[in-house]
């Protein structure tokens, strides 16, 4: 192949990832304007359900049918919530820790965000210094290992003394 078909073949690939992450990028984005819409719905069901309940504690009364349909609706809300953050989870090709909500890695064993142990479990790729406990490679703002679940400390940290003993 001659330089301008390799030069042309490499421009019609960046367009079009270009092209499929801005589609990403703005179905995203759809779907958490709906998820935020949602959440304002569901909110509202539970300040009802929240009103009624106070209301019936005041007058010394039990919990009845009344709260049914909002602790429902607020409830179908949630699953749709759920349903619609999966979505952008498999838009972006991420799984996302059940305990705190963070972005994991690729095939990460422990979650960054929280400790909290995954369901895949493979070593990282990508990342600014190893774990000093089992040289995962780090990203920077990780809490914890996702290799090996320990708190994630920089080596020059690792060496410095515990004001804690």
């Amino acid at each position: 192949m001659s330089f301008w078909d390799d030069f042309s073949r490499s421009v019609s690939e960046a367009a079009a990832t270009a092209s499929r992450k801005s589609g990403q990028f703005f179905e995203t984005a759809r779907l958490n304007f709906e998820i935020g819409k949602l959440h304002d719905r569901r909110s509202a069901q539970l300040r009802e359900a929240g009103e009624a309940c106070l209301r019936i504690r005041a007058s010394g009364g039990e919990l009845p049918g009344e709260l049914t349909a909002p602790l429902d609706e607020a409830e179908r809300l949630y699953l749709e919530i759920d349903a619609l953050e999966k979505k952008i989870c498999d838009i972006k090709n991420t799984v996302v820790c059940r305990r705190c909500g963070w972005a994991l890695a690729d095939g990460a064993a422990f979650c960054p965000g929280c400790g909290e142990k995954t369901s895949t479990g493979r070593d990282g790729d990508g990342g600014t210094h190893p774990c000093t406990a089992c040289g995962y490679t780090l990203e920077e703002g990780m809490l914890f290992c996702p290799g090996c679940g320990g708190r994630a400390a920089k080596p020059e940290e690792a060496s410095q003394p515990n004001n804690c003993e």
